[in-house]
């Protein structure tokens, strides 16, 4: 139901209210994302794209992952993958933006920064304002920070570089990781990124996702706070990645989903020889292979999603499998989208080129595939 133009949800639990959001989430779709695809990849941002942000900050898609009481679902990561995946199917670059915020939100979240959260909630009347934007391809223990904090006069200062910030040029804060002088650790600090002694850098061209900027950040003596405890810097981003692996897989099912529907409706529409392409047993065979990726994706999600929000004592194997398996998946799904469509699969006049795009950018979320296997390895199998 809605109440003062937004969208509320009278039981969080209940699966016909999860029914209502992703039924919501595809009309938002498909009226406001579907007609426009060809105008929204780029930066700037094109106006049916602003327009399209403004209406998902009115359904409170940024807020799902807050508190109830602040128009969210209670922290709760399926509400927000139904979210992401319904319009990754249609547009990956707006569930980017999605991400993004969520990951910054669910730190917070871990270092108990409650207040913070309520406060740029209560504050915030459009996204820009709303946005707190995060290195979202980094992860921290595993590449070079070039970003160190300094106590200074009871606040810290920072000093450095903080490479791909993403929502760089949309938002009014970042959330950081930085180095402290006492250790090798790191800590999260919360940035006024309009302030002085903050350069950005030009908007970073990347493969995909284009509507979801990035942007180098030069710090020379900016004031930051420090979220949470000193030193927790790496358990608050550990909880929080694995919480949000799941949310990064939605992304990449939602390119799997959209990826085998326009290979089928091109492959029924399309005649060669005198009869359907999709009669042809080679090209059968690769919208199969499509099929079962996208049926056990949905699968390994499904069981991640439920794993997380009730806790289950293997909850971050589930996370970690779901998310080793879609990234890599979306990357071979969308690439035989392409071939299903031939030559017009290359072209932007069809969007199986895009999707190649975005499912490749999509599989560096938190750092490159090999230290996921990995970690996976060291933290769920203990090897």
């Amino acid at each position: 139901m809605r109440r003062g133009g937004r969208l509320i949800m009278a039981n969080k639990n209940d699966n016909k209210e999860y029914q209502m959001l992703a039924s919501s989430v595809r009309e938002f779709a498909q009226k406001e994302l579907a007609p426009h695809l060809g105008d929204n990849d780029h930066w700037p941002l094109s106006d049916f794209f602003v327009a399209a942000l403004d209406k998902a900050f009115a359904l409170d898609f940024f807020h799902v992952m807050l508190p109830e009481e602040l128009n969210g679902w209670g922290g709760k990561i399926k509400p927000l993958c139904l979210i992401l995946k319904n319009i990754a199917e249609v547009d990956a670059s707006l569930s980017a933006i999605l991400l993004t915020n969520a990951v910054a939100q669910e730190i917070l979240h871990q270092a108990d920064a409650g207040d913070l959260l309520r406060s740029i909630a209560g504050e915030s009347q459009k996204p820009g304002e709303f946005f707190t934007a995060y290195p979202l391809l980094t992860h921290p223990d595993e590449d070079d920070m070039l970003l160190q904090a300094f106590p200074q006069n009871g606040h810290f200062v920072l000093t450095g570089q903080a490479e791909y910030v993403a929502l760089g040029p949309m938002a009014k804060r970042a959330l950081l990781p930085a180095k402290t002088a006492t250790g090798g650790g790191f800590d999260f600090f919360l940035v006024d990124i309009t302030q002085a002694g903050i350069k950005m850098g030009e908007p970073i061209l990347s493969m995909g996702l284009h509507a979801c900027p990035a942007a180098d950040l030069m710090l020379d003596g900016a004031e930051g706070r420090l979220i949470g405890k000193p030193g927790e810097g790496p358990h608050y981003f550990n909880r929080a990645m694995t919480r949000m692996l799941p949310a990064a897989a939605a992304v990449s099912c939602g390119l799997i989903q959209g990826s085998l529907k326009e290979a089928l409706q091109y492959s029924r529409k399309r005649k060669q020889g005198g009869r359907r392409i999709l009669d042809w047993s080679e090209l059968r065979l690769i919208l199969a292979d499509m099929a079962l990726s996208a049926k056990t994706a949905e699968i390994l999600l499904a069981q991640a999603l439920h794993a997380v929000d009730v806790g289950d004592a293997k909850w971050a194997e589930d996370a970690y499998t779901a998310a080793i398996y879609i990234l890599e998946a979306a990357c071979e799904v969308t690439s035989n989208g392409i071939q299903a469509l031939g030559g017009y699969g290359y072209t932007k006049h069809h969007f199986q080129e895009r999707r190649f795009r975005d499912a490749q950018h999509l599989s560096s979320v938190f750092g490159s595939a090999i230290p996921r296997r990995l970690n996976f390895v060291r933290q769920c199998l203990n090897w």
